[in-house]
């Protein structure tokens, strides 16, 4: 993870947005497991990481991330992967 990157996003957020950060760990949310292992597979270099989970996918909040994001990754090479499994663990009442 890269931590450097980590703390500049995690500032930019919450100075333009007032939106904080929180850590989460042991989650049973997967995505960055099932992606993780293709990027060494495919990256000729090595790389970093910046771990990024939206639980409030507002329109808000996302829009802050970009924002954030295009801040921080400004005048860096970046690839950014997104996954789209919104949720396969709960019921589709749940989920819905």
């Amino acid at each position: 993870m890269d931590k450097p990157l980590l703390a500049a996003f995690e500032a930019d957020l919450l100075s333009r947005s007032g939106i904080p950060l929180i850590r989460v760990s042991h989650d049973q949310e997967h995505s960055l497991e099932i992606e993780l292992p293709f990027l060494p597979r495919t990256l000729a270099s090595p790389f970093r990481i910046l771990p990024i989970m939206l639980r409030d996918q507002s329109s808000r909040v996302a829009e802050a991330v970009g924002h954030s994001l295009a801040a921080v990754l400004r005048g860096r090479a970046a690839l950014i992967v997104a996954s789209s499994d919104l949720s396969h663990f709960y019921p589709g009442s749940v989920a819905r």
